[in-house]
């Protein structure tokens, strides 16, 4: 009878753990997914918005200050840029920004919206002083001090009419490269982009090419609608964002829908795995009944054993599911070079308890009621 017991609920074990291994495979690789897919764009703060301009565009865009200036919860400031050359005769991009901004932006060479806030001596904040430059850490790296220990940067800025003039800077500090320039001051062809501020350089003797305005706003919506009316560049995450935002619903309806049809496709396999169950141990059942045993006995064992067959697969099929997206994780890293986070969220957790516990209680209850209406002597005749 044991060993009769034993075979019975390992085949119901077999689909219980791959029922479970199903749903939450599916709940954790989506969320995986869609995780990785975002987690980039959602790192970036939707208040920051660039517009990219050449200088022809200086009126368009003091038409849009003008809006900004009667916003709350919004500031802004203006970087322009230029192309000089180092005392190497190395030709870098000179960006002109205020004594003081409330953050660096810097763009990849897709042209990300803020990707990267940069960090100047472990503030967001960033002051320059007319006489200093804030240059990569690779620049800086290569550059010599001199008897003093300052570093010095040696610049040549060319107007409009080929006029030259040579400016000298003190090196106030580094920031991390983006475009991750190897090469130093001397050997490389081009160097990453030089800040200094808008007062060191009088326009006239540098020839402004392009024109950014980096703005901080809460009011999205309206600063958004104000750049593209004005037919300027307009680089934001916000509305990107939002997609992604609609998207995930869109994901999470159809999780919903897809739980229940597995809900309803897995309650018919445990059906007929439970009833299978239960039609191998009616003598058994009889026997007991028999010999006096009550029904409210013999329905909690049947409870209990269902519910301790249930949460044994659902603990192994998390455990079994866990290391496969493991598995996964490894082969995306090692062979595909793709950083990948195995994660799952709140709501796909509680989707997937509520999924177990409800298929578990209905079963066990209904496998302990049916073995209530096992008549005792036709199955006992039946065995003898």
């Amino acid at each position: 009878m044991i060993e009769k017991t034993f075979n019975n609920y390992l085949l119901l074990s077999v689909t219980a753990f791959l029922s479970f291994a199903m749903m939450f495979g599916y709940l954790i690789y989506t969320d995986s997914e869609s995780y990785n897919k975002y987690k980039d764009l959602f790192a970036v703060n939707p208040n920051v918005i660039f517009s990219y301009n050449d200088a022809q565009s200086k009126n368009e865009l003091r038409a849009v200050t003008k809006q900004l200036d009667k916003l709350s919860d919004t500031h802004y400031y203006y970087m322009k840029q230029c192309v000089a050359q180092t005392s190497f005769g190395k030709e870098c991009e000179v960006r002109f920004i205020p004594s003081y901004v409330w953050g660096l932006y810097m763009t990849s060479d897709n042209s990300e919206v803020g990707t990267s806030r940069a960090m100047i001596n472990g503030k967001h904040e960033v002051s320059i002083g007319v006489n200093e430059a804030l240059v990569s850490e690779q620049v800086y790296n290569s550059i010599k001090p001199d008897k003093d220990g300052k570093k010095q940067l040696k610049l040549i800025f060319t107007n409009d009419e080929g006029k030259r003039v040579l400016r000298k800077y003190d090196v106030a500090a580094a920031y991390s490269d983006l475009n991750e320039y190897h090469d130093d001051l001397e050997t490389s062809y081009s160097i990453g982009a030089v800040y200094l501020n808008i007062g060191s350089v009088d326009e006239g003797e540098c020839g402004i090419i392009n024109l950014a305005l980096f703005i901080y706003t809460e009011q999205k919506d309206f600063v958004i609608q104000q750049l593209r009316k004005s037919d300027v560049a307009c680089m934001e995450v916000y509305t990107t964002q939002n997609q992604a935002v609609l998207d995930i619903k869109n994901g999470i309806m159809n999780k919903y829908i897809i739980a229940a049809v597995l809900f309803i496709l897995l309650g018919i396999n445990l059906y007929s795995s439970f009833t299978n169950a239960l039609n191998d141990r009616k003598f058994e059942i009889g026997v007991k009944r028999a010999i006096g045993a009550k029904k409210s006995s013999i329905m909690l064992q049947f409870v209990i054993e269902g519910f301790t067959v249930m949460l044994a697969n659902t603990l192994l099929s998390v455990w079994a599911v866990l290391n496969l997206m493991n598995v996964y994780k490894f082969v995306k890293e090692i062979v595909f070079n793709e950083k990948y986070i195995v994660t799952i969220n709140t709501e796909s957790l509680i989707l997937f308890v509520v999924f177990t516990f409800f298929l578990t209680l209905i079963f066990s209850l209904l496998f302990a009621y049916k073995s209530t209406k096992v008549e005792i002597v036709k199955y006992l005749k039946e065995e003898l």
